[in-house]
């Protein structure tokens, strides 16, 4: 049985804002994660924090498109966040547009 990293013995609140450091550091800024951790009061090797950096890029890259329009938004610039919510304006239209044609086919 493999053990039990370091990163996950962290408590739970520690290691969400762990990880939304790194992901704000954009996956690449060990220094300043470190400074974070070492100001969290965590005790976590540089090995250990490489490793569980790579780990979520690859998790979050698999979560695809939604999750990088999400971190637009919360992250973008007013002219991002209205071409954004413009943007899901038209899929909700869409959406619309669709239910209404299979509530059709259904009667």
């Amino acid at each position: 049985m493999p053990r039990i990293s370091s990163i996950d013995r962290l408590p739970d609140d520690v290691r969400s804002g762990l990880d939304e450091q790194i992901r704000d550091n954009g996956y690449c800024d060990m220094e300043a994660t470190m400074t974070w951790l070492r100001e969290s009061g965590a005790k976590i090797s540089r090995s250990a924090l490489g490793r569980h950096m790579l780990a979520l890029r690859v998790t979050d890259s698999s979560l695809g498109v939604q999750r990088a329009r999400l971190l637009e938004v919360r992250r973008g610039t007013p002219s991002n966040r209205a071409a954004i919510l413009e943007q899901l304006g038209r899929l909700e239209y869409e959406k619309a547009q669709l239910l209404a044609r299979l509530l059709a086919m259904d009667n």
